[in-house]
């Protein structure tokens, strides 16, 4: 029995061939397996929703329970190299806008539309390398048609968000969490 995991364009440089997995089949909870790498695509896979690559990696399973079906919903984690003191942010913080990684920055007078650089990630975490400092604050998942788009790429986008009058308070409620180290 294999998984085909989608593996993150990010992280590809580290799979390989024989290293160990744990997966979570939805369908039997409370059950963890394990497994290992035994092929990873050389070509991603296309997703039109997003400018993210993922490539398709397949997972056997060492000893496949009683009950797994062909077709099931799994989760995959695949233990890469750990690193330590690294900024990250959740990977809901990070929006992909023309082929580039962009999180909104939260300040008093309004939200700034700053480019980040990515480095590794995980699938919750995303560790910048690049355009942001600790404890600055991101906005969780945001809405790109609540939020001014500048057309001067010279200059970040500093502005008023855009809200409807139901969310005339969001800009101090709106969901952030600050940048984190991962380890």
């Amino acid at each position: 029995m294999e998984i085909v995991a989608a593996l993150h364009e990010s992280i590809m440089p580290e799979i390989a061939k024989g290293m160990r997995a744990r997966i979570v089949v939805e369908g039997l909870p409370n059950r963890r397996l394990e497994g290992h790498v035994t092929e990873v695509a050389a070509i991603p896979t296309f997703n039109w929703r997003s400018d993210v690559r993922y490539f398709d990696g397949k997972v056997k399973l060492d000893n496949p329970p009683r009950g797994i079906l062909p077709g099931m919903t799994a989760q995959v984690e695949i233990a890469l190299n750990r690193r330590d003191h690294v900024l990250a942010v959740p990977a809901e913080a990070v929006a992909h806008e023309d082929g580039r990684e962009i999180c909104y920055l939260v300040h008093e007078d309004g939200l700034e539309r700053r480019e980040v650089k990515l480095g590794e990630g995980t699938r919750d975490l995303l560790e910048i390398s690049g355009g942001l400092h600790e404890g600055e604050q991101v906005v969780l998942e945001p809405v790109l048609s609540e939020v001014e788009q500048d057309t001067n790429e010279e200059t970040p986008l500093v502005s008023e968000a855009t809200f409807s009058e139901e969310d005339a308070d969001a800009p101090a409620a709106a969901p952030t969490r600050q940048v984190a180290a991962l380890h």
